[in-house]
């Protein structure tokens, strides 16, 4: 009979349920239940038929032993793997084909994943591998179920490499690439897609925005969030497109990640902007701003903002990641020729740009600006523009004709965002390219021209036609211009012809493809990257560099960003940034962690010209600092140096000749110009906090989790017995790599459902377990085509997870009775989970702040003891046995869940408490803070406006009630951000939950041939542990006892120098063969060389210590007892043990 808190199967096709009422009504019956699964509460009413087809499976709390023990032990491996991260603490990166450094281990486990809720800047230099750093943290969030939705923002080339290279092959993590077509196609793509990878410039345009923003993300990552600019002057605030479209999605997420090189960039203002993206409040003003990023705690930690400097980064064997770098600035003359056309071109520009700054007309200045940049790229580039120019001006005429009323219009720049040279050099390609088509777009002419009347019009074009006739005529001479003559030689003596690659920037697509020509017909194979080209075209470009025959690549500023080319050491500025700071972010496409070699970086100048005297005396003065201060860091610092040289005065030392702060600066002598970059390398360590990264707390945690990581052994271990359990097949085609030959249906069904991934194309699949075998295999030509790196996290993998944790969950419920061949007596094993839970908005009630699972053991006596779910692995079903065994009378799982509550989760809730309480503290600390700071600089301005209209001033009145009413604003959302921080602080912890229950029985006491009858003897086994024990002492090492944990080995010893070694013991009364179990053969094969067998003979006589290091590879052992245990002969180990 069906009765109220019976766990029943049939009542709805997914999940067993919990019976919570049963009412009869007439020939029906409705039934409210609870599913054992996903805790859904629901009621149903269903047919007498189908109320007798109802299969009752036990009561709730109730083990009747009834459960499939084969389908037991695979949900219990199921149910560890999925809770992996519980154990390895470095899990996402055994998940994942990368191979991390010590910072980068640092910054996502120590810095990032223990934080409640992260925002964050990460501000490490160029090439430490910030990617890297953000998908381990995806996987671990991902893994642990607190995101699910995810945002990340790059700049327009880089869209495709996050999407594919970095989530997809790396990290496993399928993300939709958004773009217009895609948006086009479903503009729903931003609600249905969970996770996206879109361009800031897309998502900052009007119709995009007004759709993301009404979306909600667990998380949003900014890439190069430096391109996210806004700063004050005076009262006002500028903000670009992007930083606005940032900002409106830094309220649409819980954690938010920002990733930059250079997040200073000299401005105060703009630094502070973006912090607040991280939190408003916290970062309100300037100061307090720059107090918080200078604060590191005892651990060293700075809650929202790490940055590590290239000099502070080391492998894991302590060596510098990065190779020196050197620069050399190539100074060459213009031809008579060529100087001609510069200085007639400079004149009339110098002329122009005196007109546009008297009248303030920011744009024409661009415009002339930008001029004179192609004036020194290459003569095609200006001959391309002064065309261009001469053109737009003779449009004006006809402009003016049609519509004479265009003189009195007002015209603005649309769509782009950019008022001065330094924010025109953050534009994409395209975006150049349209600037310039708006800058030479007749109906546009206030924009580009200071030209008052049509006669002045007139009178121009006829200049710059006569301007035009003089380029067009140097470049058809067929005589290679000086610039190009100096790049030859750079070639030759830098043996590019004998296979060494080389990059070469340039700031113009018109030089670009002039260069790309040139070099072409001179015999070298070039690959391009500039913003014309497709996301996909770049990549293949990118890829084409990489192959041996092609020699050079050429790139614009714009598209270089974000292109890793490690495997180069030679670059050439072909033309110098007139913003020095940009010379850093192209040296660190070379110059970052996998370079082999040191880096040669070359400038090219025209030391006749104004802007190549200027540059050529900033670079060689740069030059010879770095080489006699021995310092890297002075490029990253030129931009604090220079500090109060603003760009335009750059500019009008160039254009001008005029003498500027520039030249001011320049004139210092070598020794003081020294000692103020020593200042400001010095100035900018204190300003922004960096953090020196702790090497041996890395190295600890790569040591903690090799240890306990479960790939590729456990990995492959589950998903072998499963897969072939459900029916699967498959073939060994090369060492460790296989083919699938046979899908099972129910796995199938579940990639469809839930992966939407068809089985047929997974038929004839090649994967793989193990990382080092599938990263050699990507190193060669993949002969076999594309093989799939099988672990957590990849669908087949989780597929099958998901199969075996849903359609075997009700064998737990059951219970069943598993053989223990290790253990000397019969137990009770309970499978708990433990967890606490948080307050955490958009969670719903089931907010997980913190879970453990537990092998909770109840020997004769009574009591309960705690070991790893790993113990599991070692007890097997009994069917493979001959002697059958009775189960015991229904036990009742109450008193288990009050030792698990009182002993495993109160202490877990308090661990949990205490880090959220200290997290919590910290933040309301800032947050009061800071609206302490702004609310008493509001009081002071109260008190005066008040006493000035107490005097009289009537006029002040308005201003008063402004600022009165801003105070009670801000003490208000005081009050709610503090109410809010309190909410976060409300943990509490679940009862726990009995998942199963397993009767577990000895092997000795099970009647079966080939058992080798090796009974544990408790005595012997406490010998050989002192024997090993004290052995390890005499050796200076220091051992401790772990075997009560179930961790695969006995004894974690550790020498002077922190090397471990993990040692299996085991020891026999007399001299014999030994037996080792399941899992202690499999962690002794994961260990390797820090794995070792100690086996003690004639323990109880005269004990004599035998070791054997690695034995996993060094011993061939036999599979017995059905495959469970592995036994090794005498023979075997005698001949090969350490002497």
């Amino acid at each position: 009979m069906i009765e109220v808190n019976q766990i029943i199967k049939n009542l709805i096709p997914t999940e067993p349920v919990t019976i919570i009422k049963l009412q009869p009504l007439g020939n029906m019956y409705s039934i409210k239940y609870t599913g054992v699964n996903t805790h859904k509460t629901s009621t149903k009413v269903i047919s007498k038929a189908q109320f007798e087809s109802l299969e009752v499976l036990t009561a709730e709390g109730e083990f009747n032993f009834k459960g499939d023990p084969e389908k037991f032990v695979m949900f219990a491996e199921a149910e560890r793997i999925h809770s992996a991260y519980q154990f390895d603490p470095l899990f996402a990166i055994n998940c994942s084909v990368v191979d991390p450094l010590p910072h980068q281990v640092e910054a996502v486990y120590k810095y990032l994943l223990p934080q409640p809720k992260i925002r964050f800047l990460l501000a490490d230099d160029t090439g430490a591998g910030k990617t890297i750093m953000t998908g381990l943290l995806l996987k671990e969030l991902i893994m642990r179920g607190i995101i699910e939705r995810i945002l990340i923002v790059t700049p327009g080339g880089l869209t495709k490499q996050w999407q594919e290279d970095e989530m997809g092959v790396k990290f496993n993590i399928p993300f939709t690439l958004v773009n217009r077509s895609l948006f086009t196609a479903d503009p729903n793509i931003f609600r249905t897609a969970n996770k996206v990878v879109t361009s800031i410039d897309f998502i900052s345009r009007e119709d995009i925005l007004s759709v993301v923003s009404n979306t909600s993300w667990d998380m949003v990552i900014f890439d190069e969030a430096h391109k996210l600019s806004a700063y004050e002057y005076g009262q006002k605030t500028y903000k670009s497109k992007r930083y606005e479209a940032a900002y409106v999605l830094s309220q649409q997420c819980e954690h938010l990640l920002l990733l930059t090189a250079t997040p200073h960039r000299g401005r105060t203002d703009t630094f502070k902007k973006l912090l607040q993206l991280l939190d408003e409040d916290i970062f309100a003003t300037d100061d307090v701003a720059s107090d918080r990023v200078k604060e590191l705690s005892k651990e060293g930690l700075n809650k929202f903002f790490i940055r590590r400097l290239k000099e502070d980064m080391k492998d894991w064997d302590g060596h510098p990641l990065y190779k020196n770098r050197f620069t050399k600035t190539i100074s060459y003359q213009l031809t008579p020729e060529e100087k001609y056309l510069y200085d007639q071109v400079t004149n009339y520009l110098t002329r122009r740009k005196e007109e546009a700054t008297e009248e303030k007309n920011i744009h024409v200045s661009l415009a002339l600006a930008v001029m004179q940049r192609r004036l020194v790229s290459s003569i095609y580039a200006i001959k391309n523009t002064l065309y261009k120019r001469w053109n737009a001006l003779q449009g004006i005429v006809d402009e003016v004709n049609k519509n004479p009323n265009i003189w009195k219009q007002r015209q603005k720049l649309e769509l782009i965002d950019v008022d001065n040279i330094d924010q025109y050099d953050d534009l994409e390609d395209d975006e150049k390219d349209a600037l310039d088509n708006i800058l030479s777009d007749p109906k546009k002419f206030k924009l580009f021209t200071t030209s008052k009347s049509l006669a002045e019009i007139a009178n121009e074009a006829q200049e710059v036609k006569r301007l035009y006739d003089i380029a067009n005529q140097l470049y058809n001479q067929n005589q290679e211009e000086k610039k190009y003559i100096q790049l030859k030689e750079l070639l030759k003596s830098q043996g590019v012809i004998n296979g060494q690659k080389l990059v070469i920037f340039t700031e113009h697509k018109d030089t670009l493809t002039y260069l790309q020509e040139r070099l072409t017909n001179n015999g070298y194979k070039v690959s391009v990257i500039h913003g014309g080209l497709s996301v996909d075209e770049r990549r293949a470009a990118q890829w084409e560099f990489m192959s041996p025959e092609t020699q050079i690549l050429i790139a614009t500023d714009a598209a270089g960003e974000g292109i890793n080319l490690q495997f180069c050491r030679l670059l050439i500025n072909w033309d110098i940034p007139w913003n020095p700071n940009r010379l850093e972010q192209r040296m660190g496409r070379i110059h970052r962690y996998g370079q082999k070699e040191d880096v040669l970086v070359f400038n090219l100048v025209a030391d006749n010209t104004r802007e190549g005297q200027v540059l050529a005396k900033l670079l060689n003065k740069l030059d010879i600092i770095r080489e006699s201060m021995g310092d890297d860091r002075v490029y990253d610092v030129i931009q604090d140096v220079l500090k109060d040289v603003s760009l335009e005065a750059i500019i009008a030392s160039v254009f001008d000749g005029k003498e500027s702060d520039l030249d001011r600066f320049l004139a210092q002598n070598n020794q003081e110009i020294e000692k103020e970059f020593k200042c400001q390398i010095e100035a900018q360590q204190k300003a922004i906090a960096h953090s020196p990264v702790d090497y041996k707390d890395a190295r600890l945690l790569k040591e903690d989790s090799d240890e306990k990581r479960l790939q590729p052994i456990y990995i492959q271990l589950f998903f072998e017995r499963t897969f072939k359990y459900l029916g699967g097949r498959y073939e060994n085609v090369q060492k460790g790599i296989y083919k699938i030959t046979t899908i099972p249906e129910i796995l199938s069904k579940q990639l469809k459902e839930n992966y939407n991934i068809l089985a047929d194309n997974l038929n004839q699949l090649l994967f793989c377990f193990d990382k080092q075998i599938f990263l050699d295999y990507q190193n060669t030509a993949a002969i076999l085509g594309k093989v799939h790196y099988i672990n957590p996290g990849n669908a087949l993998f989780d597929a099958l997870t998901d199969c075996v944790r849903k359609d075997f969950k009700e064998e737990m419920l059951k219970g069943t009775i598993l053989v223990s061949p290790e253990d000397t007596e019969e137990y009770f094993a309970f499978f708990v989970k433990n967890q606490i839970t948080d307050n955490r908005p958009n969670k719903g009630d089931d907010s997980i702040a913190n879970e453990q699972l537990s092998f909770i053991f109840q020997t004769a006596d009574g009591t309960y003891h705690n070991t790893s779910p790993a113990k599991f692995l070692d007890l097997h079903a009994p069917s493979q046995f001959a002697k059958e065994i009775l189960p015991p009378a229904t036990i009742q799982s109450q008193e288990v869940m009050g030792w698990a509550f009182e002993h495993i989760t109160l202490p877990l809730f308090e661990e949990t408490k205490v880090k959220v309480e200290e997290d919590v503290a910290k933040r309301k600390e800032y947050l009061q803070t800071a609206f302490s700071q702004i609310i008493m600089d509001l009081d002071i301005a109260i008190n005066d406006m008040q006493m000035k209209v107490f005097m009289g001033d009537v006029k002040l009145q308005e201003k008063l009630s402004y600022k009165m009413a801003r105070k009670a604003e801000l003490m208000q959302r005081r009050e709610e951000r503090i109410a809010d921080m309190e909410q976060m602080m409300e943990i509490s912890p679940k009862e726990p939950e009995i998942i199963g229950c397993a009767y577990v029985v000895p092997l000795t006491q099970m009647e079966y041939k080939q058992h080798f009858h090796m009974t544990r003897d408790e005595e012997v086994e406490e010998i050989a542990m002192q024997v090993a024990m004290n052995y390890e002492t005499d050796q200076d090492r220091n051992p401790e006892d772990v075997s009560h944990q179930n961790l695969g080995y006995d004894i974690k010893s550790i020498d002077k120098f922190e090397l471990k070694r993990y040692i299996e013991v085991k020891g026999r009364a007399a001299t014999d063969g030994v037996m080792l179990s399941e899992n202690e053969w499999n962690r002794l094969a994961q260990l390797g060389d820090k794995a070792w067998l100690y086996i003690v003979i004639n323990c109880k006589t005269t004990p004599e210590l035998y070791r054997i290091q690695n034995p996993a590879i060094r011993l061939t052992f036999e599979k017995v007892s059905k495959g469970v245990q592995y036994y090794l002969p005498l023979k075997e180990w005698q001949q090969k043990y350490e002497q």
